[in-house]
This record gives C-alpha cells, sequence and structure tokens, in this order.
C-alpha cells in the first residue's frame, strides 16, 4: 500500500515524459482548433444576426416610406378630385352659356342663310332661263342664216348665174360648221358666229340667145 502511494506521488511530481508532452500538445491544438471554429461560427451567427437585423429595419423603413407614399397619393388624389368636381362644375356652366349663345346665333344667322340660299337658286334659275332663250334666239338665227342662204341660192339660180360645184360644196360645208354659239361667261350673252364665204368662189354666167 505505502509502495503504490508513492509510485503515485512520484508520478506526480516528476517531470512528464516526452510522450506526455506530445500528447499534452495535441490535445491543446485539439481544443484550440475547437476554440476557434467555435469563434468562427459565433462570429457568422452574429454577423448573421447583425445582417437579419438591418434587413428588418430597411423592410420596416420601406413600409414606412411605402405608408408615407401611400398616404399622401389618396390625399392627391382626393385633393384632384375635389378640383375636377369643380372644374366640371365650372365647364357645364360654361358650357351651357355657350350653348345658349350658339341657339341665339343659329336663331338670327339661319333665316339670313335661308334667304342666301333662295337669292343664289333664283339666281340660278334666271341664267338657266338666260341661257335657253340665247339658244332659243341662236337657232333662230341659224335657221334664218340658212334661209337666207337658200333664197341666195335660188335668186343666183334665177339671175342664171351657176358656181362651181366644189365651191357650192365647201359654201355648204361652211354653213353647216361655221354657225353656232360662243358662251364665254354664264352671265353674258351668247355671241354669234357667222361664216363667211370664200374668197375664191368661181361664178360663171350662162350664155343665152340675148348675148349672141
Amino acid at each position: 500500500m505505502i509502495n503504490s502511494i508513492t509510485s503515485w506521488w512520484n508520478r506526480l511530481t516528476e517531470s512528464p515524459t516526452h510522450a506526455e508532452q506530445t500528447e499534452y500538445k495535441k490535445s491543446m491544438l485539439v481544443l484550440s482548433q475547437e476554440q476557434l471554429q467555435v469563434e468562427v461560427e459565433t462570429q457568422k451567427i452574429l454577423e448573421n444576426t447583425i445582417t437579419s437585423f438591418k434587413r428588418h429595419l430597411d423592410d420596416q423603413k420601406k413600409k414606412e416610406e411605402a405608408v408615407k407614399e401611400l398616404r399622401e397619393t389618396l390625399i392627391k388624389e382626393v385633393e384632384e378630385d375635389r378640383l375636377n368636381r369643380e372644374e366640371n362644375e365650372l365647364d357645364d356652366e360654361v358650357y351651357q352659356k355657350k350653348y345658349e349663345h350658339t341657339m341665339e346665333m343659329l336663331e338670327i344667322k339661319i333665316p339670313l342663310i335661308q334667304e342666301q340660299i333662295r337669292a343664289k337658286i333664283q339666281a340660278s334659275k334666271s341664267r338657266i332661263s338666260d341661257i335657253a332663250e340665247a339658244r332659243e334666239v341662236t337657232q333662230n338665227t341659224t335657221l334664218e342664216l340658212a334661209q337666207n342662204i337658200s333664197e341666195e341660192e335660188e335668186q343666183r339660180r334665177a339671175d342664171g348665174y351657176l358656181q362651181d360645184e366644189s365651191d357650192k360644196i365647201r359654201l355648204l360645208e361652211q354653213g353647216e360648221q361655221g354657225i353656232g354659239i360662243l358662251i364665254d361667261s354664264p352671265n353674258e350673252l351668247p355671241t354669234l358666229t357667222v361664216p363667211t364665204y370664200p374668197q375664191n368662189t368661181h361664178v360663171f354666167k350662162t350664155t343665152t340667145h340675148d348675148d349672141v
């Protein structure tokens, strides 16, 4: 018993061996690594906590700003709606006045416009009547000229003169094509154009017994 106590005491008081020192160092190293890992994990947790808290603060700030903006928007919309109602009431009053003024002007102007339209229609009818009358005069003049030409031809025959056949045909063609009317303006009477006789008309006289 005494020997066992002595051996135990000697182990406590004597210097550690190399193997024991190595084991101790390994244990301390493992402990340091574990402590470092704990510190790293603790730092991460702390950083995550701070980040989450900042995010929470940012979200809270954004919510407050959103609520403030929504409140300002609602106030602005209510104010705009009130102003629009007031403007609409003023617009209705102005529109009613303009409508009444327009109706009064129409009551004055419509008879004047109707009178102008009647005058234009009457002027158009008169112009059409003048044109029809001018055409009738032209037709009568054309018939009269044709009759005069025919009478002149008969008189020539009676006097014993004979025209060259080609000149007679040309004279008749000019009489048909040259007689017409020219209307320069609807307000002017038509101008009558009368054909001229050819300048180189050949006239022959028959020989009678009296001439011999």
